[in-house]
């Protein structure tokens, strides 16, 4: 007969079990030198689409505009006592531009004199756009870094208050709170982990063991993301999800691994023994439903996107690598421990009573099957309620004011908004490349151009266009076309292709920027570039490339990219957890109960988080000072991906306890009793443990941590206690043997994967 492959890798263990341990105890200490290094490697947000209009544009920008700057610093300065004609602050000004036309990194600086818009109505507010050359992503960033610090250091006048801000830095702050936020909430988590661990197990050695196991992925699977960083672009938020995932997963599994260690060395086995049989029963429990979790966290590879790779890469290295930890390390350290893992005694005596609430189970399912109707009719009532909410849901992309208010890039943005509020440092961006290679200067082409800008600056959203031609100044058509007619005349005005600002270096291109009037910084910006690119495929140019980017076009673009893919994501998750379902349950209809459970939990949490983010519903209590008023562009695929798999994890736990009770007894009422009272102790302890764990996260500075932290933790809490001890034991209550419907002859056909833990 053939050997079952777990029992096989658990005897293996075993016998290797010193190499094993040495290669994980040098496989850490080696990946924690990367650990340490991972924000080297990270590359801000990663919500920008490679192949994109949007990045089409500033590709054309950086290549072949050497006047426009893609990537730029902004120094911000106020005063209440001087105005900008102090001496005193034409001083700072000076100073400030000195130290930054010196830099090599700096193609220009641009002040007041440049555009009288820069300085506020009163006169005392003003700043400088630093325009930064076009390097690398690492470079500019370096750069960036580097000539802030300078700028930062230099001693101005203590009456004008400065900041630093601009998109570069923006991205190093948001870096360095997210990695601030890691840490913090790893620190508040590791201690509530512990002494909750110790309430279920009554031993510290055995609450120790899931942490070590926790931390070592984490430290692992940072380790491994630098190495892999090095070859391909990561997004900052992988620390956190890393961090997220591997705390809630490594303690989840471990959980399950240790006490069924445990419960087999009550039995009378060896420590050798029961390490095995540890692996080939919730060994394969953990396996499979790491396997679920990791097919959400694949899902999350189809889009192709920095930011969704990213959360998916890091997702299924810590899932992997904390399985990997589960089924090697943790038999191991078993086998070498033994009955020493219930040390100290001394704390299993305190919290006996505390252990074993297995008659509560009991007593639970029974109650729950006696009113099943009230139970599941009051349960989906519930869940549909907060889902409802749902379907207001508005998505944008995150801004810096919801950034800490104590960051100076925050501060010098906010500063930017009170001097110009039509945020013309983000204007939308109109590109023409001529298709037959004539310089734009011609007049069929100026022509094209002014038309076009005509009708941009008509719509209601735009309140001025800068370029070539300025539709609404008092220029008419036949005037711009003297003015580029004459070459001497071009340069007289400092206008000749090698030197306009808004003119490609040869002359075959040219950007107009659309100012928006809105001072808002939501999706109406998103609405001026699609209005704008309607208007562009109704213009239908018949010798220029019209691009629109700049602006809110990089959240359009990012979006569309997001949303392309969703249909197809959910179907294959969809088809993927039917199929694992079907091949541990051996049942027509539990898969299918197990997605509808599934799609209630993502649903409900989607409605709760429109009910914080979006209506400021308990947003005091999280910390939130401004209201974002919709979700994150992201948030609902990377929940929907990540919440499909937690889910199916208490699924597989729960469900094969009730089948393996169901085969012995044949009484889908008594397995529904027996099966939820052997796991629902475990399972309540694991959920209460991941949600911890989510819910530390809920409280970050970073608003995409904040908002995966409370989507995941509040759907492992509707999945853990509405889900699975209300709505599932009514359903199978009121099946009945239905339940377990297989078409005659599947089963002898089937090689159906048998599953305890």
């Amino acid at each position: 007969m053939k050997k079952d492959i777990f029992r096989v890798l658990g005897e293996k263990v075993i016998q290797y079990r010193v190499i094993i341990l040495s290669f994980w105890i040098i496989l850490t200490l080696i990946a924690s030198i990367g650990a340490f290094n991972i924000d080297k490697i990270l590359k801000g947000e990663g919500s920008y689409v490679k192949g994109s209009e949007s990045y089409e544009q500033t590709e054309l920008i950086s290549k072949k505009f050497s006047q426009q700057y893609t990537k730029n610093i902004i120094v911000t300065l106020k005063s209440k006592k001087y105005t900008l004609s102090s001496p005193e602050y034409i001083n700072t000004i000076n100073t400030i531009k000195n130290i930054a036309q010196k830099s090599k990194e700096v193609g220009a600086v641009y002040d007041y004199n440049f555009d009288n818009s820069f300085i506020s109505k009163d006169r005392k507010s003003t700043f400088l756009l630093i325009g930064l050359k076009d390097n690398s992503a690492d470079q500019t960033s370096e750069d960036a870094n580097a000539l802030s610090e300078r700028i930062r250091l230099l001693k101005l006048d203590p009456e004008i208050e400065s900041h630093i801000t601009g998109s570069q830095i923006i991205v190093r702050d948001m870096t360095q709170v997210s990695e601030k936020d890691s840490a913090k909430a790893e620190k508040r988590i590791l201690p509530i982990a512990i002494l909750l661990l110790i309430i279920v197990f009554g031993a510290l050695v055995s609450a120790l063991l899931p942490v070590m196991i926790a931390v070592m992925s984490i430290v692992i699977t940072l380790g491994t993301l630098y190495v892999i960083g090095q070859y391909i672009e990561l997004a900052t938020f992988c620390k956190a999800i890393t961090s997220m995932m591997g705390l809630g997963v490594g303690l989840d599994y471990c959980l399950f691994m240790v006490s069924r260690f445990r419960e087999e060395l009550d039995k009378g086995l060896t420590p050798e023994q029961a390490a095995i049989e540890t692996v080939v029963t919730s060994g394969k429990a953990v396996s499979y439903s790491g396997l679920a979790v990791s097919i959400g966290m694949a899902a999350l590879l189809i889009p192709n996107l920095i930011l969704t790779r990213s959360i998916g890469f890091s997702g299924i290295l810590v899932v992997a690598i904390a399985i990997l930890l589960a089924l090697t390390l943790l038999p191991v350290i078993f086998s070498f421990l033994g009955d020493r893992i219930n040390s100290p005694r001394a704390f299993h005596r305190l919290v006996k009573y505390s252990s074993s609430p297995k008659e509560f189970w009991l007593r639970w399912s029974k109650t729950v099957m006696k009113y099943s109707w009230t139970f599941l009719i009051g349960g989906v009532s519930i869940l549909l309620f907060v889902s409802y909410f749902a379907l207001h849901m508005k998505l944008w992309n995150s801004s810096v004011v919801l950034m800490p208010e104590y960051l100076d890039s925050r501060q010098g943005f906010m500063n930017m908004m009170e001097i110009d509020p039509s945020r013309k440092f983000s204007p939308i961006g109109i590109s023409f490349e001529t298709k037959d290679g004539s310089s734009v200067y011609e007049q069929k082409n100026i022509k094209e151009i002014y038309k076009f800008a005509k009708k941009i600056s008509d719509l209601p959203e735009i309140t001025r266009v800068l370029g070539l031609v300025d539709p609404k100044s008092d220029m008419t058509l036949d005037a711009y076309n003297n003015l580029y007619a004459n070459t001497l005349t071009l340069q007289t005005f400092q206008l000749a292709e090698s030197s306009n600002p808004f003119v490609s270096n040869d002359g075959k291109s040219t950007i107009l920027w659309a100012l928006h009037k809105d001072t808002s910084v939501d999706i109406a910006d998103w609405y001026a570039v699609k209005k704008i690119r309607l208007l562009r495929n109704e213009f239908a140019s018949t010798n220029f490339k019209i691009m629109i980017g700049g602006g809110g076009s990089t959240n359009v673009d990012f979006q569309d990219a997001v949303y392309k893919y969703f249909p197809l994501i959910i179907a294959l998750i969809i088809i993927a957890t039917y199929i694992i379902m079907f091949s541990l349950l051996g049942s027509i209809l539990l898969p299918i109960k197990a997605i509808l459970m599934n799609l209630l939990s993502v649903t409900a949490s989607y409605g709760w988080l429109v009910l914080v983010f979006q209506y400021g519903f308990t947003t005091q209590l999280l910390g939130i000072k401004h209201i974002p008023g919709a979700l994150l562009i992201i948030t609902p695929l990377v929940l929907f991906c990540i919440i499909f798999g937690l889910s199916m994890d208490y699924e597989i736990f729960m469900m094969s306890r009730i089948k393996e009770e169901y085969d012995k007894t044949g009484d889908p009422e008594q397995a529904v009793a027996m099966g939820l009272e052997k796991s629902g102790s475990i399972i309540t302890s694991a959920a209460l443990i991941m949600v911890i764990v989510f819910s530390a996260f809920s409280f970050s500075e970073v608003i995409l941590v904040q908002e995966m932290g409370l989507g995941l933790s509040t759907a492992v809490l509707i999945d853990s206690t509405i889900i699975r001890i209300m709505i599932v034991p009514s359903i199978l209550k009121l099946l009945g043997k239905a339940a377990w419907w297989l078409p005659k002859g599947w089963k002898e056909k089937l090689s159906l994967v048998k599953l305890e833990h």
